[in-house]
């Protein structure tokens, strides 16, 4: 029997995180074929197909299938990880990342039961000592329209269906960044509905100086700007879910200047910070110049319990960054 759950990690030269993230898995993924993990190896230099394979000698009958190929990075590293599971669901996992004990088999449970095209949940960024006990709550239904202005959407935070990506021909792009953000908002939309856990069921680490490399800039710009495109094209074909799409595509542009603030503080103001700071002040005072605040985000009773860490209201955000008194 084909697994029911399969956890997806892409990693690129990740010898030195991987064995952490795996060991949580063997007392979470059974050996009644169930659930299985698979690993893309995006052309690692550091000795990461030896530690897989090591790790994998160390677990003998563990369901760990390793696929290798060449440098293209990590939307196509998860591409090849759909392409080999052909049913069931998809988690995707990043290797430096946390699996609370008892996280795979909450998921498993409510995919018994519902089958959902996407089941989302909640996760940590905090590390704990120890995690509490995964909770029972119920799972609620709430629709696109309801869940994309406040869950944070990310690949990690969902399980999804593997015959509606395949049906929807929803693939991750080639972007260096947010490629699991233009992922999860097509897969979103697409499905029309997520099944919601409210309990953190992940732990996202966030990585010093992720955000503040010295030639990030440039890149961070082009690839939010490629989100950005793709939430207006989004909108444009989903008519009903307009007024979300665009509150997350403000959201998504105020968040690239808070990243390009800190690697100012971290590297200088550089041409390329700039231009970015500059964009983001042209975006937004051009959102904030074609939008009505009253017509950006529904009034929902989703908002209370699902807040986004940046979920200040999108008018707002756009004068406060448009305004001349911001640096």
């Amino acid at each position: 029997m084909p697994p029911l759950l399969t956890i997806g990690i892409a990693t690129r030269n990740g010898a030195s995180r991987l064995p952490a993230l795996l060991e949580t898995l063997p007392p979470q993924v059974g050996g009644d074929g169930s659930a299985a993990v698979v690993v893309c190896d995006d052309g690692s230099t550091d000795g990461t197909p030896r530690t897989l394979a090591a790790w994998g000698r160390g677990h003998p009958g563990f369901p760990l299938t390793a696929i290798r190929q060449e440098p293209a990075g990590p939307g196509p590293a998860r591409n090849r990880i759909l392409d080999a599971v052909p049913t069931g669901h998809v988690w995707f996992v990043d290797d430096d990342d946390e699996l609370p004990p008892g996280a795979v088999a909450r998921v498993m449970r409510t995919l018994r039961e519902a089958r959902p095209r996407v089941l989302g949940f909640r996760y940590r960024t905090e590390p704990l000592p120890e995690w509490p006990p995964v909770a029972e709550s119920r799972p609620e239904a709430y629709s696109a329209r309801e869940a994309l202005p406040f869950w944070d959407v990310h690949t990690w935070s969902a399980a999804y269906s593997a015959e509606f990506l395949r049906k929807a021909a929803i693939r991750f792009p080639a972007l260096p960044i947010a490629e699991d953000a233009a992922f999860a908002f097509q897969a979103v939309c697409a499905a029309g509905e997520v099944l919601f856990l409210d309990e953190p069921l992940y732990r996202y680490a966030v990585r010093p100086g992720s955000l503040c490399g010295a030639d990030s800039a440039g890149v961070r710009l082009q690839a939010f700007s490629s989100v950005s495109d793709l939430l207006d094209s989004l909108a444009a074909a989903h008519p009903a879910l307009r007024a979300a799409l665009l509150y997350r595509r403000h959201l998504l542009w105020v968040s690239l200047g808070a990243a390009l603030r800190s690697i100012r503080r971290a590297s200088g103001n550089s041409r390329a910070v700039r231009d970015g700071l500059r964009a983001v002040r042209e975006r937004l005072a051009f959102f904030r110049a074609s939008s009505s605040p009253l017509h950006l985000v529904p009034v929902d009773p989703f908002l209370p319990r699902f807040e986004h860490p940046l979920a200040e209201s999108a008018w707002d955000a756009a004068v406060r960054w448009t305004s001349p008194h911001n640096p």
